[in-house]
């Protein structure tokens, strides 16, 4: 079984403290303001979670690893003409279906 590092640098090719580091960046982001994207409102600052997010003036998009207590779920919401307040829905919603519920 591999892990999420193993995984990073696997598919990458990248050395392990290669992956270490910039997996370590993408957790260590502050999930506020437009960094929030569309998973955090539904997870809480409390669960780990390396994340990019891009916006545009009507596209929400976020691609996270998202760290449940039962493991890794990569998890990624791509949306394109909606607002901001149906993008945050539909990441929601991803979010539900990636935690099985």
């Amino acid at each position: 079984m591999y892990n999420v590092l193993d995984t990073a640098r696997i598919g990458t090719g990248l050395e392990g403290r290669v992956a270490r580091r910039m997996l370590g960046c993408l957790l260590s982001a502050d999930g506020v303001g437009d960094n929030i994207g569309l998973f955090r409102p539904s997870t809480g600052h409390f669960v780990p979670m390396a994340q990019k997010n891009g916006w545009l003036s009507n596209a929400f998009h976020t691609a996270a690893i998202v760290f449940e207590v039962d493991g890794p779920r990569i998890a990624v919401a791509l949306t394109d003409d909606v607002t901001r307040p149906q993008a945050t829905f539909f990441g929601a919603s991803v979010v539900a279906t990636a935690a099985g519920s």
